[in-house]
């Protein structure tokens, strides 16, 4: 019998790993996050692939070893061919649509549609029907393995809790990663980036932010917000998500001028090879500037440069992140 420990244990992992591949897809490897490198391609494979195999480890835990294999192959293969059967008949109704005639377009695309929704719905009620009377075996079959078994009345219980906390996990798992969604995020970025970047000589040491382009020795680019969990209220308030935008690059960019801009604050940074200014500014053409958005803009040595524009709480991570570069 399978210790509470081992049992929660084994689920989180796995909620843990199905979470962090799901998100690594988004963190770029090769410079753009729109191109689906085969790394990405086997981490969604997998990412999604544990998703019916943690089903699978939550059967084979809570009603034993006893024709396991059965159960895993049918509760891995199940989703697997419903869903590539659903692509299939979505493909064949694009494909159908070219043949035909336009006026009937409407009523054949309503019939499809209805048909596919019947199948399904006759899919699910019999795969529910039966779902139901093999449950039903199972837990009967758990129960008289229990009873002959010599586990104590305590340690049944112990495990039938635990065995409910771990159905919870996977749900608590995507709600947390939801709520902290820009932090997750950040963290998987920052371990696949390393947090330090080299343009042209300079040593970037970007915190735990979330990288969307790096481009090696060139540029990288990213965003940083506050998870909904950590600050409701910044993303309830009027004036949209809490978001900021940031940029560290070697091609050359000047820095704003005051006759289009209303200079806020100017700022200088030692560097390699000379110094880093940075201007924060207002554009004359920002119709609601306010006091919780603004813009920055660097200028540094050897075409390095730099930007910000966002949300004024960011303003003194990003100069302490100017302020390192080397």
């Amino acid at each position: 019998m399978q210790k509470p420990a081992a049992i929660i244990g084994t689920v989180a992992i796995v909620s843990v790993a199905e979470a962090l591949l799901l998100l690594s897809v988004a963190v770029p490897t090769d410079g753009s996050t729109l191109a689906p490198g085969l790394d990405k391609i086997v981490a969604l494979i997998f990412g999604f692939g544990l998703i019916p195999g943690l089903a699978a480890i939550v059967s084979c835990l809570n009603y034993g070893l006893r024709d396991w294999r059965r159960r895993v192959l049918s509760i891995v293969l199940f989703p697997t061919v419903a869903c590539f059967a659903f692509v299939g008949l979505i493909w064949l109704g694009y494909e159908l649509l070219p043949v035909i005639p336009y006026e009937q377009e409407d009523r054949v695309l309503k019939t499809y549609l209805a048909l596919v929704l019947l199948l399904v719905c006759c899919i699910i009620a019999i795969g529910w029907r039966v779902a139901r009377r093999r449950g039903l075996n199972m837990e009967a079959q758990r129960w008289l393995d229990e009873r002959h078994s010599a586990a104590t009345r305590t340690e049944i219980v112990q495990r039938q809790r635990a065995i409910r906390a771990a159905l919870w996990l996977p749900s608590m798992v995507v709600l947390l990663a939801l709520l902290y969604l820009p932090e997750a995020w950040a963290l998987i970025s920052h371990i696949v980036h390393s947090g330090r970047h080299q343009l042209h000589g300079h040593t970037v040491s970007v915190p735990t932010w979330v990288v969307l382009v790096s481009e090696d020795d060139r540029s990288t680019f990213g965003i940083v917000a506050p998870g909904f969990g950590r600050h409701p209220l910044q993303w309830l308030r009027e004036g949209g998500i809490p978001i900021s935008s940031w940029g560290f690059s070697v091609y050359d960019a000047s820095l704003p001028d005051r006759d289009h801009n209303q200079i806020v604050d100017t700022r200088i940074f030692p560097a390699t090879g000379g110094s880093i200014t940075c201007v924060q500014y207002v554009p004359n053409w920002w119709r609601n500037a306010n006091s919780h958005y603004s813009r920055i803009g660097c200028s540094g040595p050897n075409g390095l440069s730099a930007y910000m524009e966002g949300e004024a709480r960011d303003v003194p991570a990003f100069l302490d992140v100017v302020s390192r570069i080397r």
